[in-house]
Parts: C-alpha cells; structure tokens; sequence
C-alpha cells in the first residue's frame, strides 16, 4: 500500500495540497490562456478581414 504522502506536496507555507488540486488548478490556468489565445487570434483575424492593418508586413 502506498502512504498518503506519496500522492501530496507541499508548498513553502507547508500547507500540504494534493496532487489532483495541483493539477485543476494547472488545467483551470491551461483553459484561461487557451481562451485568452483563441481571443486574440479572433480579434486579429476579424480586424485584418475588415480592411484594417495588416498583421504581416511585407518585407522590402
């Protein structure tokens, strides 16, 4: 059998957080700048469409 500590860590204020908190919490900040990426990209492609500046300038 395995020890309860086996499956936690802990942090600098040793207060102990389990791994599967660790890993929501690394997946809720994954979802938030994947969100935040497809904005961008979004608003970017939307804004070239619309006659605005182009994203690639072109090289002389």
């Amino acid at each position: 059998m395995s020890s309860p500590q086996e499956s936690k860590s802990t942090n600098s204020s040793n207060e102990i957080i389990s791994l599967e908190e660790l890993s929501f919490v690394s997946a809720m900040f994954f979802v938030i700048g994947a969100m935040i990426s497809f904005y961008v990209a979004y608003k970017r492609l939307k804004d070239s469409s619309l006659g605005g500046p182009p994203i690639l300038q072109p090289v002389p």
